[in-house]
This record gives C-alpha cells, structure tokens and sequence, in this order.
C-alpha cells in the first residue's frame, strides 16, 4: 500500500505547477467567490444571523468548505479507474500479484494525504487572519473524519466501477453521484438550512463527512457527539459498500473477457 501512496506521490510532484492549481489556485478562487456570495447575501437581507448563525460563522465555514470538498473530491479517480475496465488495460493489473482495490485504494490514498498537507495551510492562514469561529483544537478530529470518509467515497467508486462489467459506459453513474455529493455533502451551503426532517435524514447518510460534520465540528457548528455519530455511520457505510463492492466485482470477473492492453 505503502508503495501505491508513493507512487501518486512522484506521479503528481512530477507536473508542480498542475499540482498547485489543484491544491492551492482553484479552491482559493472558489473560497473568494462564495465568501463574496455570503457578504453580500447578509448585505441585502439586512440581517445579522441566518439560521441562527452570525455573518462571521458563515464565513468561517465557507473558509474551510471548499478546501475540504476539494481533498475529499474523487472524480480523477473514478474516471481512470473506469477506463482500466473498459478499454481492458485492467489485464496489466488482474495478472500481477496485486489487487485492483487495493492499488487504486493506495495512490488515492497518497495523492489525498499529500493535497491535504498543502491545501489545508491556506485555509489555515485565512482563518489566522480573518478570526472567526474555527478552533484549531478541533482539526485533528475533523481530518480524522475525512480520513474515514476518502475509504468510504472510493469504496463507492469501487461499487461503480464494477458495473462496467456488465454495462458499456457508466460515466454517466459518476457524473450523477458526484453532483449529488456535490448537494449532500455541504459544499455549496451549511446542512443548517435545510428542513429538520432533510437534515435529520442527512445524518444518517456519510456524504455530509465529507464537508458539512468536519468543517461544521471545526467552526463550532457541531459538537464531538456529531463528529463521533458521522464517524460510525460512515464507517457502517463503507463496511456495507465493501461488501457489495466485492460480491459484484467477483460476479463482473466471471464474464470479464479482456481484449484490450
């Protein structure tokens, strides 16, 4: 595993400049963009709270939101390992003494780690300068979360995966579980806002670890009771996803017929 995180290390160090309009660049501008759009809605409406939150909370979220969005975003990924399936360049891999999973699970793995230690310094320094609401005391157990919920988004992708065994394309699958993360996870706005049944119902479902639970637990949203819930619910999650994950990948490997590289 240890020589997959490596290997996404040297792949992505090996283009810099890409590597810092990934990481740094593009959430930077992201962050800017819906800071301005937060300001200006507190503006026009004339008000000092918004669901019972301060104009100072909302920003402090925003912050942090993209930035952790962007670390738990799977997208490259997903893409790649759909096209080892269809193209049939999967062979290189089904006959070496290596697991398909497990090889994607490490470069994921390492490329995540390795954006976390550059795209968290920004928010970081924001927060320094700005005040706010965040307390860093709380980032070790928000990253501990995102952690257990990069397994859980590729073990999703994993389950995708395998059904291009038996279907021709199924981007399509991706690009419609991505912008549903992209609603469910808090990214575009707190999970606050929603009606008390939708939010409750958020709860039990992991994509809100990906942004909504860590960053809300960091800028005193939530408390270490909801940190502590998200992180069994998505961990029962993975568990349950690993599980057909492998039932489906065993059943696509009995039909599989590579002609590819």
């Amino acid at each position: 595993m240890w020589v997959y995180a490596k290997l996404a290390a040297e792949t992505h160090l090996e283009y810099r400049f890409n590597s810092f309009v990934d990481w740094c660049l593009s959430p930077l501008i992201s962050t800017a963009v819906e800071m301005a759009m937060w300001w200006t809605m507190f503006q026009a409406m004339g008000v000092s709270t918004l669901g019972g939150f301060s104009r100072e909370s909302y920003l402090s979220y925003v912050t942090w939101a993209v930035f952790f969005a962007r670390i738990s975003a799977n997208w490259m990924y997903e893409f790649r390992m759909l096209q080892e399936v269809e193209s049939g360049s999967i062979n290189s891999i089904l006959v070496r003494p290596l697991r398909f999973y497990e090889y994607y699970l490490g470069q994921f793995l390492g490329y995540k780690l390795m954006t976390m230690v550059f795209s968290l310094l920004l928010p970081a320094g924001l927060a320094l300068l700005m005040g706010g609401t965040t307390d860093f005391w709380r980032l070790p157990g928000a990253i501990f979360l995102l952690m257990i919920y990069l397994v859980f988004t590729y073990t999703l992708t994993f389950c995708i995966v395998t059904l291009a065994f038996r279907l021709t394309k199924v981007g399509s699958f991706t690009v419609t579980k991505n912008f549903f993360v992209w609603l469910a996870s808090g990214e575009l706005f707190p999970l606050d806002l929603l009606s008390p049944s939708m939010k409750m119902l958020s709860s039990y479902l992991p994509f809100a670890s990906a942004c909504y639970i860590p960053v809300g637990y960091l800028t005193h949203r939530l408390e270490f009771a909801d940190l502590l819930k998200a992180c069994w619910v998505t961990v029962a999650w993975t568990g349950v996803l690993g599980l057909f994950g492998l039932f489906f990948w065993r059943r696509g490997l009995r039909i599989y017929s590579g002609t590819g590289a």
